[in-house]
């Protein structure tokens, strides 16, 4: 893991910790993610933000895959570091590939699909304790 100021680096995503408290990652393009790529990444979120449980916001990138042991595990690991995630779906395809996700692997926190930003970070906010 590289860490850059306010920026983490890992093999598939990179993490900024915006200045209302969010989380931002933004996966790379093509990147493939599993198992071990997940566990990358909820180190990251937990370096950057110092907290046990953190509001994420997930930018995933142009061609971005991941395994269905990927999908699986993200849904269901009950240590991991996010109290709620808003994912910005910029596309159809990533809009049905996200409903599915949720409807199908229904992940134990809060996670929900936006079309654009301002919205996605309204909805994390009411989660927040400030």
């Amino acid at each position: 893991m590289k860490t850059v100021f306010d920026e983490i680096e890992v093999k598939t995503a990179f993490f900024s910790m915006k200045k209302n408290g969010i989380v931002y990652m933004r996966i790379k393009e093509n990147a493939e993610i599993d198992v071990h790529a997940v566990n990358e990444h909820y180190d990251a979120i937990r370096k950057i933000s110092g907290k046990n449980k953190s509001l994420l916001l997930l930018d995933p990138g142009p061609n971005c895959t991941a395994t269905t042991e990927a999908k699986i595990y993200a849904a269901s690991h009950k240590d991991k570091p996010i109290l709620a995630e808003a994912i910005i779906a910029k596309s159809l395809v990533y809009k049905l590939l996200g409903n599915f996700y949720i409807r199908f692997n229904k992940p134990i926190q809060a996670t929900k699909l936006f079309s654009n930003e301002e919205e996605a970070i309204k909805w994390l906010k009411s989660f927040s304790k400030n």
